[in-house]
């Protein structure tokens, strides 16, 4: 069975994406933050990372270089309903930084199960 984690501050988000995947019959953890996902990312040995772009403590941007710098070889999927300033995207900055797959929020339950589907076969796309 696959592992997937899933890094939101809206326990709504986290809860939906969960929900979803356990359904698709995904092995599921949660974290609220980035620092925690780091954490939880040693002992729950995850596949897949699902990463909010924007979180307190640590965001995404921060949290994807940290598992990156700490071996972390699994997929990681960024995804924000937000992300942009006057001249930069910091979406579209995950994928440069090395995530595997970038989705925009809204997600809906089958974008979110398709791209992780995508990721585990060896498929990313940005």
């Amino acid at each position: 069975m696959n592992r997937v984690l899933v890094a939101d501050d809206d326990p709504g988000v986290r809860s939906v994406f969960a929900e979803t995947l356990l359904d698709e019959g995904f092995e599921v953890a949660e974290a609220e933050n980035g620092k925690v996902a780091v954490s939880m990312c040693r002992e729950f040995s995850p596949d897949v990372v699902i990463l909010d772009v924007f979180m307190p403590e640590q965001d995404g941007i921060e949290t994807l270089a940290a598992l990156r710098r700490g071996g972390f070889t699994g997929k990681v999927i960024t995804c924000s309903g937000g992300g942009f300033s006057e001249n930069y995207d910091f979406l579209k900055a995950t994928g440069q930084l090395g995530a595997d797959l970038v989705l925009q929020k809204p997600v809906t339950p089958d974008e979110l199960v398709q791209g992780v589907r995508r990721c585990l076969a060896g498929g990313a796309g940005r």
